[in-house]
């Protein structure tokens, strides 16, 4: 049996302007859209079937249609110079500091963390 001849190289794309990363196919979208009318439609009843529930229950099934309505957060790990811990100080100043006059607060980084 004869090896095939692909027409893309591997890595390469028979179409490089394609759909952007990060934007949902078409069956994605309408799903969501469909999942958004059913419980948009249909909220007397959530409500009614939910208030039945314990409150715990209640929370586990809110959290659920959450997932549906809104993206999920990725986790954003920061990390100092050389990839060390990053460490802050948080500085809280009163409103119209009477030895200052300063009235802000904020959160620094230690001194030794900035380059």
């Amino acid at each position: 049996m004869k090896k095939k001849d692909y027409l893309f190289k591997k890595g390469q794309s028979g179409n490089p302007n394609g759909r952007p990363k990060g934007k949902p196919n078409k069956i994605t979208t309408d799903l969501r859209r469909i999942v958004s009318d059913l419980v948009e439609s249909n909220l007397d009843n959530i409500q009614d079937l939910l208030s039945k529930l314990p409150p715990d229950r209640q929370l586990h099934y809110i959290i659920q249609l959450f997932e549906f309505a809104l993206p999920k957060l990725s986790r954003v790990e920061s990390t100092g110079l050389e990839g060390d811990a990053m460490n802050f100080t948080l500085i809280v100043k009163q409103p119209n500091d009477t030895e200052t006059g300063d009235s802000q607060s904020g959160i620094l980084p230690d001194s030794d963390q900035q380059g």
